[in-house]
């Protein structure tokens, strides 16, 4: 749960701060308050990104505030709580530089200052990816009806693509092909074995099954993320 939102010469904010409690919380306001900048600096500070970012339809100078005074640099700070743990991470902008400062903190522990190392921690500790967060968790400004003008049908294809199940299909394949192939590599080495001296055949035979056994349980930890990512789409399923 996200419980507080500081903005530092965000857009058309010089320095505001939100509070979050739990159930529902509301930005109200006029046209041009700010708003959907709140979402905004959400998505960045999580992600280092945001829609708008990606579709290269703005560049990161344009979130610096402009108005009455063009500002040189900018931040957000995100504080949220998951799994009883407190999570603090911040972003700094700076003009015509990029993203200049970072850190990720865990119950005010620092974890990280690096950029990218903090976008993979963040992807860990969420569970999800920016593509997944841009499409089932946020929504830009009238885009909210993002999921209902997809024809019922290609929904669920298209859930699947944004969890990437294609990649545990992949993968199980991969691992059978190679379970199979040591199968007929043990049956193989059986009737070598059998030509030569009873010596040493036991630990070749032990060997080659505990190479199968590994193989195994990485074909059963493919199964369960597969089924855990299943999971995970049928919720967003519901919830649609």
């Amino acid at each position: 749960m996200i419980t507080r939102l500081r903005l530092q010469n965000w857009k058309s904010h010089l320095d505001s701060e939100f509070r979050f409690s739990r159930g529902v919380n509301a930005l109200i306001g006029i046209m041009g308050s700010g708003k959907s900048s709140v979402p905004e600096a959400i998505s960045f500070a999580l992600f280092g990104t945001t829609p708008l970012l990606q579709s290269k339809k703005i560049t990161l100078d344009k979130l610096i505030m402009r108005k009455p005074n063009q500002q040189k640099r900018a931040k957000v700070e995100l504080e949220f709580q998951l799994n009883g743990k407190t999570y603090f991470v911040a972003r700094t902008i700076e003009l015509g530089k990029g993203t200049v400062e970072a850190e990720l903190r865990e119950d005010g522990r620092l974890i990280d200052v690096g950029i990218q190392p903090i976008n993979q921690e963040i992807q860990r500790i969420l569970g999800m990816d920016f593509e997944l967060f841009s499409k089932a968790v946020y929504s830009e400004q009238n885009g909210i009806d993002y999921f209902l003008t997809i024809p019922r049908g290609n929904r669920k294809a298209h859930l699947d693509r944004m969890l990437r199940l294609d990649r545990f299909e992949k993968a199980r394949e991969l691992a059978t092909a190679l379970l199979n192939r040591m199968k007929q590599a043990r049956e193989e080495d059986i009737k070598h074995l059998a030509e030569l001296e009873k010596e040493g055949v036991e630990e070749k035979l032990e060997e080659l099954e505990r190479q199968m056994e590994s193989q195994r349980r990485e074909l059963f930890r493919i199964s369960e993320e597969k089924e855990k990512t299943k999971e995970k789409r049928q919720e967003l399923e519901e919830r649609l």
